[in-house]
């Protein structure tokens, strides 16, 4: 029963391998051969399965007494292929393969394994033949395009390599050496587009190869990638590679990025070994100008000049050096020759515009700025300076417009944050200003105004703590200033911080005695303190400076009524009514207290007609109730 038991295991081992589920066809074929059932199809079975777990060793010495038994499967044959191939065992990987293709199993993985085992041995030709077997079966097959595309690179075969190994490139798989060689095969086909595509890849994978950070250099050179062309060039220049054209690359690399002193070193060296232009000595005389070798870059200017007496740029440059000189006339007049030769671009009308601006020609700045701004619409230096000038101008909507552009692109200075949140502040939008003056204080403007107008827009948006610390924080900066110490106090009145509040009312009477408004306000806090007598004087004191403040008259009234000395009540509240006949509320008032003052013979209900007439509801209501 043992060895018919042992069948049964056979026969559901092989009904797992159908299934896919490998590990429970080994455990069944163990089973089998502990009860010495094993026949062909079990070690075919178990070594097929160990081929799939990965299990080199074990798979070949199954699949090898099952062939001893006659297995003549094709498919056996190929896993015991792969399995030595695995194990480096070219030979009988080969031999292996061989019996794979002749008993019918023809595949690009075949021809794919047996290229590299020929590869591994030296059969570059056999290997390149296999490997195409491989693409004729399946066009797509990376391994193979792999194997064959560094063959090609090996044999300077440019654009086969590149056929190749893009492939391979597509897949997403690649190995670093992939994207090295397919990067210097692209550049010696001049394809620096492809060149920087794949020898980023690769250095990015960590490729150290110095000829890949040359070819990838001078590509970036050319594709304008100017910092990355100074980093693989100064890579190459340091491993020996020098020549004029790496220091000139290099130079004019370090110049697009305004990196002026090193592209003077660079280009005094392009010089040194023959580059003696008009393009080098222009340029030359550029970087000077901006290391502030402000009179040297003029004799550079007028070499280019002497060698091509058309050359706008170079007048365009001078008229630079002048402008740093501060000679913005003359400035001006250089810019005006370059034009005349050609130079219409962005950065010739925004300079010219700059040079009018510090003369104060506003609008005429504003004009060249515009110009600038035609020909090149992302141009950051332009909007920042027709920002400020607009800002100068105090054309708050314009600045908003200019620096919101500009910060789309980068990050602003903190002088800039200033005038947008001030530009906010200005229009009312006090979110933004909040925002913008946030990022200007942090970035270090330290300006009374600007926490001022922080502070106000703070108490706009009722955020009334953080109100209290900016008006405070402009105090520290300049602390005579009345109208922060009452603004601050009536922000600690919605903090229910009187105290606070009243010390600052009476610092800024102190400041400004003259200033009716002070009074007004402390009045107001003395009667949410329920202080009638102090706030009354107050508003006398109101009234002594501006007689015929109809709102003081009416607010002291209402000290009296709650003091409960009425007939000085009807008093005020009748002044009040006079100074100002249009107000319901006065005249409601005023019929309030006559009725509330009983003794008086005047009759509320007069007064109660005209507020109510006046479209006052709560006048009305009084009238309705006790005068029909």
């Amino acid at each position: 029963m043992g060895v018919a038991e042992g069948r049964a295991y056979v026969e559901r081992a092989q009904c797992n391998y159908k299934l896919k589920k490998y590990d429970l066809v080994i455990e069944d074929v163990n089973i089998a051969e502990s009860k010495n059932a094993m026949d062909m199809e079990a070690y075919s079975s178990r070594g097929n399965a160990y081929y799939f777990m990965r299990e080199a060793e074990l798979s070949i010495k199954d699949l090898e007494k099952a062939m001893a038994m006659g297995d003549t499967n094709g498919e056996s044959y190929f896993h015991l292929g792969f399995a030595y191939h695995t194990l480096d065992n070219c030979t009988k990987a080969m031999q292996a393969f061989v019996e794979t293709i002749n008993r019918g199993v023809n595949n690009e993985v075949i021809y794919d394994l047996r290229g590299k085992c020929k590869e591994k041995s030296a059969d570059g030709e056999g290997a390149f033949d296999d490997y195409s077997k491989a693409i004729e079966i399946n066009p797509d097959y990376i391994p193979s395009l792999e194997g064959r595309g560094m063959i090609q690179y090996a044999r300077q075969n440019w654009v086969g390599c590149t056929e190749d190994l893009g492939k391979v490139a597509k897949n997403g798989k690649a190995e670093t050496k992939v994207f090295t060689l397919l990067g210097i095969a692209y550049f010696n086909l001049a394809d620096y587009i492809k060149t920087l595509e794949s020898l980023n890849i690769a250095i990015s994978k960590g490729e150290t190869y110095k000829k890949a950070y040359y070819c990838r250099g001078h590509a970036n050179y050319h594709q304008g990638e100017y910092k990355s062309a100074i980093a693989d060039l100064t890579l190459s220049l340091e491993d020996g590679l020098k020549d004029m054209e790496s220091y000139l690359h290099r130079g004019m690399s370090y110049f697009a990025l305004q990196d002026y002193e090193n592209a003077a070193a660079d280009l005094d060296k392009a010089v040194e070994s023959g580059g003696k232009t008009v393009e080098i000595y222009y340029t030359l005389g550029v970087a000077e100008y901006e290391i502030n070798k402000v009179n040297s870059a003029i004799q550079n200017f007028n070499k280019t000049i002497s060698l091509q007496p058309d050359h706008g740029e170079a007048f365009f440059n001078r008229a630079n050096c002048k402008f740093k000189l501060k000679d913005y006339e003359n400035s001006i007049t250089d810019y005006d020759q370059a034009l005349a030769f050609g130079v219409e671009n962005h950065l010739l009308f925004n300079n010219r515009g700059k040079a009018r601006q510090l003369m104060e020609q506003y609008e005429a700045a504003i004009v060249d700025y515009d110009k600038a701004l035609e020909i090149k619409n992302d141009y950051t230096r332009a909007f920042e300076n027709r920002g400020t000038c607009y800002y100068q101008m105090q054309n708050y909507p314009r600045v908003i417009e200019d620096l919101t552009s500009l910060e789309k692109q980068e990050e602003l200075k903190p002088a800039l944050y200033y005038f947008l949140g001030q530009s906010y502040y200005y229009t009312n939008n006090y979110p933004y200003a909040i925002n913008y003056l946030d990022k200007a204080i942090n970035g270090g403007i330290n300006l009374k105004d600007g926490f001022k107008n922080r502070a106000f827009s703070h108490m706009k948006q009722e955020s009334f703590a953080a109100a209290v610390n900016d008006f405070t924080a402009s105090l520290q900066l300049e602390n005579n200033q009345p109208d922060i110490y009452t603004n601050r106090a009536e922000a600690y009145i919605f903090l229910e911080e009187n105290e606070k509040a009243m010390n600052d009312l009476n610092e800024a009477i102190k400041l400004e005695e003259g200033n009716p408004d002070n009074y007004f306000n402390r009045a107001i806090l003395y009667e949410q303190m329920e202080n009638f007598a102090e706030a009354s004087k107050d508003y006398s004191k109101v009234i002594e400076l501006n007689p015929k403040d109809a709102n003081a008259y009416y607010s002291r009234g209402g000290c009296f009524a709650n003091s409960e000395n009425f007939a000085a009540a009807v008093k005020d509240m009748a002044k009040a009514v006079e100074l100002d006949p249009s107000k319901p509320e006065y005249l409601r008032a005023l019929g309030n207290t006559k009725y509330r003052f009983n003794e008086l013979d005047d009759d509320p209900c007069q007064d109660w007609q005209r507020a109510s007439d006046l479209g006052d509801k709560k006048a009305a209501f009084s009238l309705k109730r006790f005068c029909q």
